[in-house]
């Protein structure tokens, strides 16, 4: 019997663990980001920018739909899975300080990887830096998670490559500090070469949805429409949910240059 191997580390230095748990069809998310760039007049042959990349998985698509696709991401160990997938479309950046030329139409930053900045000060700077990226008008699609009260709920999914499947747990916690909670994955692998199982555990930013509201009023960019993620064709929300939850926001550049 092939012995079953346990790796606790962050899924991030897991680069193909990591891409095979997000091994969805992006049909949802192409269409979500195209519905969402298309209300605000984005569409192709416009130049996007995605922040925090990972492993490029939809830049790809984006760029067969006649977008021209550039990402970032901080982690070598994702950027050089990106680069085997988006040659010399990705480059290495911290999302909390970079720069790029103002030569971008649009940019876009999904499955809650904006709540990884720590501290609001960092989540600030990640903005004001898009933003200089950004001609004026430009929009920002971004996906988060706010806070919702009760008692957190797990989420669980299972994707498939080929022969290899992943079975994915995702839970919270709190931590000692109100504005942050600890992130809790677990990945079992089954596959040819063996079956592993890989735990990682990181914090997250929490947002609530009066505090994010003050925080986008004194950011460069102005909240436009709110979805409930998953319901970007339907209804927009009015303004943030109060009672929080997964949504997809369409922000606008203001700056002036």
């Amino acid at each position: 019997m092939t012995p079953h191997n346990v790796n606790s580390s962050s899924w991030y230095d897991e680069a193909h663990t990591y891409d095979l748990a997000f091994a969805f069809d992006p049909d949802r998310e192409i269409t979500m980001l195209t519905v969402a760039l298309a209300a605000a007049d984005v569409r192709p042959p416009a130049r996007l920018l995605e922040a925090m990349v990972g492993g490029a998985r939809l830049v790809p698509r984006l760029t067969s739909a006649g977008f021209d696709v550039f990402g970032f991401d901080m982690s070598q160990a994702m950027l050089g899975y990106a680069k085997q997938r988006a040659p010399g479309r990705v480059f290495r950046a911290d999302a909390a300080r970079f720069a790029t030329a103002r030569a971008f139409d649009g940019a876009y930053c999904l499955i809650d990887s904006f709540r990884y900045l720590l501290t609001e000060s960092a989540a600030s700077a990640c903005l004001t830096s898009i933003a200089a990226g950004l001609h004026p008008g430009a929009p920002l699609v971004l996906e988060l998670e706010l806070f919702s009260p009760g008692p957190p709920v797990p989420d669980t999914w299972t994707t498939q490559r080929g022969d290899a499947r992943a079975s994915v747990s995702v839970s919270s916690r709190a931590d000692p500090d109100d504005d942050l909670q600890w992130i809790d994955v677990v990945v079992n692998i089954n596959a040819p070469d063996g079956d592993r199982e890989l735990r990682s555990s990181q914090k997250q930013r929490i947002w609530r949805p009066d505090r994010l509201a003050a925080f986008l009023d004194a950011s460069p960019f102005t909240l436009e429409t709110t979805w409930r993620r998953t319901q970007e064709q339907g209804a927009p929300l009015d303004g943030l949910p109060r009672n929080g939850g997964p949504v997809t926001l369409l922000l606008r550049n203001g700056g002036d240059g």
